[in-house]
C-alpha cells in the first residue's frame, strides 16, 4: 500500500517536519495499510520519516536541473548561506539542510557566466531530464534554457535582475545582508578556499557578472518510511511484541529498518528491501497458511 505520502492528514500527525510546502513526488498513497493494521492492534515504529530531497523546484525541468548545481550559492530567507552546496550530490542530505531553515525555502543565486558555463561545458550534476555532449549548442538544454527562465521569472519563481539589491527585495532579505553574503562568497572565489563550508574548489564560481538569477526551491519527498512494526519474519506486532497471527507487512509500511536519512546514495537500499522483506513475508505466510 506504499505509506501515507498523499494523506495530509497524516502527514500532519506523524511527521515534525513536514508542512504543505513539501511536495509529494512519488505516488501519493493514502496510508491504507497503516491504518487497517493499526486497527487490528499493530504496534507502530519509525512513523515520520520522509524521502526528502532538495533544493527542489517545480517547473520547468531544466531550471530545476541548474537549482540544484553545486557551483551555486544557496541562501535561506536570511540571505545567507547556510551550507556547502555540493551537498546537492546527497540529495537527502541536501533535503535535510534546507528542512532547517526558515519556511524550509532556499534560493539559488548564480550569474551570467556560472549560467554560460553550465550551456556550454555542462552541468557538474548529471541527471535524466539533463545530460550534456560538450560544445552541442543545438541541444535542448543550451538552446531553450533563457526562454525557461524568462518563463519561470514571469511565473514568480524565478528571479534575473542586473542588480543584487532588487533580487533582494523580491527574497525579502535586506539588500545590506545579500551583499555581504555574495562580496564573502566572492572573496572565498578569489582565494579558492571557502572558509565558512569548505566547499571544493572545483564548485567555486565567483557571481559578478550581470544579469543575477534567484531561483526559488523548496524540499521534495518520494514518499513516507515507516509505521508498522515487524519481526525478522515479517509478522507484524502488537504492543506487547508478539505476533499477530497471519498478519504480514514488507516495503516501506514498515518501520525500524531506515535511519531518519533516506540513503539515497546507497542504490537500491529501499528496493532491495521490498523485493527481499516480500520474499522473507511470502515464505512465512506461506509455512503459515499450511
Amino acid at each position: 500500500t506504499g505509506g501515507y505520502g498523499g494523506n495530509k492528514k497524516l502527514l500532519k500527525e506523524y511527521c515534525p517536519s513536514y508542512n504543505g510546502n513539501i511536495y509529494c513526488r512519488g505516488i501519493p498513497h493514502m496510508g491504507d495499510g497503516l491504518a487497517m493494521a493499526v486497527e487490528i492492534g499493530a504496534a507502530t515504529e519509525g512513523l515520520g520519516l520522509l524521502q526528502m530531497g532538495g533544493p527542489f523546484f517545480k517547473g520547468s525541468p531544466h531550471v530545476a536541473a541548474v537549482a540544484r548545481e553545486p557551483n551555486t550559492i544557496w541562501v535561506n530567507r536570511i540571505g545567507e548561506r547556510f551550507t556547502d552546496e555540493s551537498i546537492t550530490f546527497h540529495t537527502s542530505e541536501s533535503g535535510n539542510t534546507i528542512d532547517r531553515q526558515p519556511d524550509k525555502t532556499s534560493f539559488t543565486l548564480f550569474d551570467e557566466k556560472i549560467k554560460h558555463k553550465m550551456v556550454y561545458n555542462g552541468l557538474f550534476k548529471r541527471n535524466r531530464v539533463v545530460t550534456h555532449t560538450l560544445n552541442d549548442l543545438e541541444y535542448e538544454f543550451g538552446k531553450n534554457l533563457d526562454k525557461e527562465f524568462l518563463l519561470e521569472a514571469k511565473r514568480g519563481k524565478v528571479k534575473i535582475s542586473s542588480s543584487w539589491g532588487e533580487i533582494a527585495r523580491w527574497i525579502g532579505v535586506s539588500s545590506d545582508v545579500l551583499k555581504a553574503t555574495i562580496d564573502e562568497y566572492n572573496s572565498f572565489c578569489n582565494k579558492g578556499h571557502d572558509k565558512i563550508f569548505t566547499k571544493d574548489p572545483i564548485y567555486l564560481d565567483a557571481l559578478r557578472k550581470p544579469p543575477f538569477y534567484a531561483i526559488k526551491c523548496g524540499i521534495s519527498m518520494l514518499g513516507t518510511i515507516g509505521g508498522i512494526k515487524i519481526n525478522h519474519h515479517m509478522e507484524v506486532l502488537n504492543n506487547k511484541f508478539n505476533p499477530i497471527a497471519g498478519l504480514y507487512a514488507v516495503g516501506v509500511d514498515t518501520g525500524g529498518w531506515e535511519s531518519d536519512t533516506y540513503n539515497a546514495i546507497l542504490s537500491g537500499s529501499t528496493f532491495s528491501f521490498a523485493i527481499n522483506s516480500g520474499r522473507i513475508a511470502g515464505e512465512n505466510a506461506a509455512e503459515y497458511a499450511l
